[in-house]
This record gives C-alpha cells, structure tokens and sequence, in this order.
C-alpha cells in the first residue's frame, strides 16, 4: 500500500491511498477461505466447495466485502503512519475500484487540531471603559431601600403611585364578553407604566367594587396610515385599592437594615456608593477582559476545525435538551444562533493553550487548594471540595485564565475612557 499527503490548508490533510492487487488478492483470498467454511451450495458439503464455485456464485458479496475490508485495513495503516493526530474520522471520497485486478484508490480527508503560531499577544491596544458612581445612583438604591420597607393601607379613590388590584374582561363588538380572555386579580401601581400608561390613567378615580370599562387605541403602522385604529375594550372590577407609604429618608431606615456597621443615613450612603462602585468596576473589568480576548483573536487569526465546531455544537444541544426536557429544541436554530459563540471559544481556547505553553502560565493542584483555602467555606466543605476531582479542575481552569488574562492586561497598552451613565445604559 502507498498513500501519499497533501495539505490542503492549516486545519485539513487529504490523504490519497493506493493499493495494488496483489495486497486486494490476499484480502480476496481470506475472504474466500472465511466464506468455504459457511458457505451453501446444493450437492456441495460445507467446507468442501470449489474457491472458484464460491467465487463465481458469491461474485457481488466478495467484492463489496473485498472493498471494505481494504479501505478499512488502507484506513488503519494510515492512521499509524502519517505525521498528524487527526481530531476526527477522516472522511473517505473519490473510491476507485473495478476489480481486484485493477487495484483501489481513495481518498481520506482529515482535520487536525491548528498548530497555533502566536503572532502578537504583547502590546494589544484596548480601552477600558470606567464609571463613576454618582449621587443619582445612591438616590436610586435608597427609594429602593424606601420601597422595601413601605407600607401600604386602604384608600377609597385611586390616585396615581396607588396599588390598584382588579378583574379585567376584552370585550368584542357590542361589549359582549370574549370567551377566554377575562383576567383575574392584575395589580397595578397607577403611574407605572407597566401594564399601559394609557390605561392606568382611565383608572384614576375608581373606587372599590367599582365596575368600568376603559379602553386602550393602538393607533396604526407609519406604512398604514389609511388603516382603522385598533380599539381594544376591557370591562374591570376593582378589587382591592391601597396606598403605599414610604418611610422618610432618616436615620431610622439606616437602622431598619439591622447592619451594625451602619447606624445613620449618611452611613448607609457611604455603603451603597462603595457596592455600587465595587459592581461598576467588576463590570469594567468584565469589559475590558472580553476586549483583550477579542484583540488576541483579532491579532492572531486561524481557521476551526468544524469537528471542534460540531463537538461545541452538540454540547450546547444536549445542555439545551436537558433544560427543556418538555419543549421540542429545533436543532437547525440552536446551531445557527451558537455557531459564532462556538468558533470564538473554541478559538480562545486554543490560544490559551498556546500562551500557556509559550510563557510558562501553568496552575497546579495546589494553586487550586490555595484558592479553595481563602474562600470563605468551612474547614469541613473545603476538605470535601478538596477531593472533588471536577471541582478542582474547574477552579485550575478558572485560575488559569485569570494568569493568562493579568498577563496580557500587564503587557497592553490600556487606554482609561470614562463612560457616562447614559451611555452605559445605552
């Protein structure tokens, strides 16, 4: 047998077999020999047939079983002999084959995992984007705060910012009740906006057991001007209306969070701006991370084996399937939807192996014990954790992208932006 390689690009080998027919001769003569022995001919004994009877009358199971077994044994000795580890099974086209003969030729396309030829991962110019936390964001956390330690009591006409529980009926033409569409106690806080601002307005002034009706006008498309406004029309019994009090904003709501570090007001403005702070810069950090990542990939480009893609695809399947275990999953979307995300993964996984091995960032067991030890978990779960094989090797990983991601943030050229509220919103 001969083959010969051919490098179709950085991820793919087309290998080209031949093999000549003395080699499919000795597969055709096992095969015969296997074939006497179980062999049926009438006036034959089993065992005792002609190889050139069995030949003849078994002509299209001999040679279709003369060509698997040469493609498969063609296929193996391949595989001991090239120079590459392929990721997947190759994938076997362009058979030639008459007879034993004429000899076979075919072909087999691997894919092999890249050879990650890192271009540049020092000096990768990011911004990163950072908020100041502002007054207007403490005023929001404590109305928050207010919010949650509000108390409500009866009132007896609706006002706006008041808690309006009700029965709601869609009424079709001539008010007649449509069957299927009544809706059963709906709360409201009059003003919102959540239910419909239009609608909401209609009910000020209601009154307890009060019956209405209100409508909301959808009015039509920009392209349909000439169209009718869609008119719908609820019929709705006022169950319950309530009025929320909030508490003032002093020194007894600081007290009402049971904090012993936090006694006055102006205390619990000194916490909340350094949490909101604190989630701020976790989320600057969060950005500038996935800036580096995308920079690296942009600077170090190469192709995907689409088996690695698949694999990833297949994952996110089975972790779908399991989740919905009710609910039909159309393949076809999820793998469109998740294409993109596979290949940058896959692509940020491989470059990571790669930075790892050019710069020496491993993590050891240890490391991982080291980090379990400074959580804030009991002796007793920390020993168990200690022992949980996947565990430890999710916080390695974890540690390791955290060494390789100081790494590239100590050798960028990081730009500071400051981000306004508004656009961070936006």
């Amino acid at each position: 047998m001969q083959f010969d390689v051919k490098e179709v690009d950085s991820i793919k080998r087309q290998v080209t077999v031949t093999m000549d027919p003395e080699e499919l001769k000795q597969i055709e003569n096992n095969l015969l020999r296997k074939l006497q022995k179980t062999a049926s001919i009438p006036g034959f004994r089993k065992g005792h047939i002609p190889l050139g009877l069995i030949r003849k009358s078994y002509a299209d199971t001999i040679r279709l079983e003369v060509l698997e077994t040469a493609i498969s044994e063609g296929y193996d000795k391949v595989l001991h002999q090239v120079d590459f580890s392929p990721i997947a099974q190759g994938k076997i086209s362009e058979v030639k084959f008459e007879d034993v003969a004429s000899g076979l030729t075919f072909e087999i396309e691997f894919e092999i995992q890249p050879e990650i030829e890192l271009k540049k991962y020092q000096g990768l110019k990011v911004e990163k984007r950072v908020i100041k936390v502002t007054e207007e964001m403490v005023d929001e956390e404590l109305e928050g705060i207010r919010q949650r330690f509000a108390t409500v009591k009866p009132v007896e006409k609706a006002r706006e910012g008041d808690i309006i529980r009700f029965n709601a009926q869609l009424l079709g033409e001539g008010d007649v009740p449509v069957i299927g569409r009544k809706f059963e106690d709906v709360e409201v806080v009059i003003g919102s906006g959540e239910f419909d601002p239009d609608l909401e307005k209609q009910m000020i002034g209601l009154e307890l057991d009060q019956d209405a009706v209100v409508q909301k006008i959808t009015p039509p498309p920009p392209d349909r001007q000439d169209a009718q406004p869609e008119v719908e029309r609820y019929e709705i019994t006022v169950t319950s209306l309530e009025e929320r009090e909030l508490p003032p904003l002093d020194d007894e709501l600081a007290k009402n969070l049971q904090d012993e570090k936090i006694e006055t007001l102006e205390q619990l403005r000194t916490v909340l701006r350094e949490n909101i702070q604190s989630a701020l810069d976790r989320r600057s950090e969060s950005l500038l991370n996935n800036n580096l990542i995308d920079e690296l990939l942009k600077e170090n480009p190469f192709d995907v084996p689409e088996a690695m893609v698949e694999n990833y695809l297949q994952y996110v399947l089975e972790d779908l399937r399991q989740q919905y275990k009710d609910q039909k999953i159309d393949e076809n979307i999820v793998r469109q939807r998740y294409r993109v995300d596979a290949i940058h993964a896959i692509r940020w996984h491989l470059l990571r192996r790669a930075l790892v091995k050019a710069e020496n960032l491993t993590v050891s067991h240890e490391d991982a014990y080291e980090e379990i030890d400074r959580s804030s978990y009991s002796d007793e779960e920390k020993d168990t954790f200690k022992k949980n094989h996947d565990l430890v090797h999710r916080v390695m990983d974890d540690l390791q992208e955290k060494k390789i991601l100081d790494f590239l943030k100590d050798h960028a050229e990081i730009s500071e932006v400051e981000e306004t509220p508004q656009e961070k919103e936006s």
